[in-house]
């Protein structure tokens, strides 16, 4: 199972993208082993990811001015990775915006999308059940009525009875 994302607290300036379109902000819980996928599945297929090049050039050219080793720079400043063909960008330090919510029930687990336009959905830390997932249930007119013990009128749970008082 590839690993997840966490919620991330936003800062003084972090700056919402659409306040009214986004659901959460979020990290890499390991951004070496998440996956990206274009659906919310384990079943779907996952996006390539390769090392950002600028990223690994700004280590090489820095590893001598800090006088570290390039094991050293990545322990320090870690990897950064892009989607190849997607202007996306996964690092221990890169935080996302979610666009949109997904729970799989057979799965028991949420997925976030986290681009605003394309499909790349990466699993959340918890599966987050929503009963509105499940189809409503036709209700029983019966069940909503009560019984009036004062003066045994059955009448709908809203309506007052004048004879007893109840739901007043």
């Amino acid at each position: 199972m590839a690993d997840y994302l966490i919620r991330k607290q936003t800062g003084y300036n972090t700056c919402c993208p659409d306040e009214e379109n986004t659901v959460g902000y979020y990290t890499f819980k390991d951004s070496d082993n998440v996956e990206v996928y274009t659906r919310p599945s384990y079943e779907s297929d996952t996006y390539n990811k390769v090392l950002d090049r600028k990223h690994e050039l700004w280590k090489f050219k820095h590893s001598a001015i800090l006088n570290l080793s390039s094991q050293e720079m990545n322990k320090k400043f870690g990897n950064i990775y892009t989607l190849e063909d997607i202007d996306f960008r996964i690092g221990p330090s890169i935080g996302l915006w979610g666009w949109e919510i997904s729970h799989n029930k057979e799965e028991e687990t949420t997925w976030i999308r986290v681009h605003e336009d394309e499909n790349l959905w990466i699993p959340f830390e918890h599966y987050q059940y929503d009963s509105s997932d499940e189809e409503e249930e036709e209700t029983n007119p019966q069940e909503d009525k009560v019984e009036c013990w004062g003066c045994l009128h059955n009448e709908p749970n809203q309506m007052a009875h004048e004879c007893c008082g109840y739901g007043i």
